[in-house]
C-alpha cells in the first residue's frame, strides 16, 4: 500500500482513481490506432476529441475538435453518443489510447490517434482562433 502527499500550486479539482481503475490506466491499453489516411475510410466522418488539458487545448488544437480533457471524461461523457466514431488524441497518444479505451469498454464507438499529435506529424494543423464544444455528440463552433 502506498500513500502520496499532494499539494496543490493553484486552484484545481482533486480526483481519486480507485485500485481497479489505476490498474487498468498502467496496463497499455489495447485499443484501434488510426492515422490521418485512416480518417477518410471510416464509415462516416469522425468526431475528434483532445483529450488534453484545457490550457493545452487553448495553447492549440486541431479544427472541429472538442476538448475533453481525461480527467474529466467521467463527467464529460454523457455528451458523446454511442453510435458516433470519436477519435481521440492526445501530444504522445499515450492519454488517448486510455480515453479509448475506458470509453470503448462502455460502448462507444472510439479509436486513438496512433503517436498522437507529435507521432502523427500533425503538430503543425493546430489553431487557437477557435474553441468547440460537443452538443448531442457532436462538435459545434463556440
Amino acid at each position: 500500500l502506498r500513500n502520496a502527499t499532494v499539494t496543490m500550486t493553484a486552484d484545481g479539482v482533486l480526483m481519486r482513481l480507485s485500485k481497479e481503475d489505476f490498474k487498468l490506466l498502467l496496463l497499455e491499453p489495447q485499443v484501434e490506432e488510426v492515422v490521418e489516411d485512416d480518417f477518410a475510410s471510416l464509415t462516416e466522418p469522425p468526431v475528434y476529441l483532445d483529450v488534453r488539458s484545457e490550457s493545452e487545448y487553448d495553447q492549440g488544437h486541431l479544427v472541429l475538435a472538442a476538448n475533453v480533457p481525461l480527467n474529466l471524461l467521467p463527467l464529460k461523457k454523457r455528451l458523446l453518443r454511442l453510435d458516433v466514431p470519436y477519435v481521440l488524441y492526445c501530444d504522445t497518444g499515450r492519454r488517448s489510447r486510455a480515453a479509448a479505451y475506458l470509453l470503448g469498454k462502455q460502448g462507444f464507438n472510439t479509436f486513438a490517434m496512433r503517436g498522437g499529435l507529435l507521432g502523427a506529424g500533425m503538430q503543425y494543423q493546430l489553431t487557437s482562433d477557435a474553441s468547440y464544444l460537443l452538443r448531442d455528440g457532436k462538435v459545434v463552433k463556440e
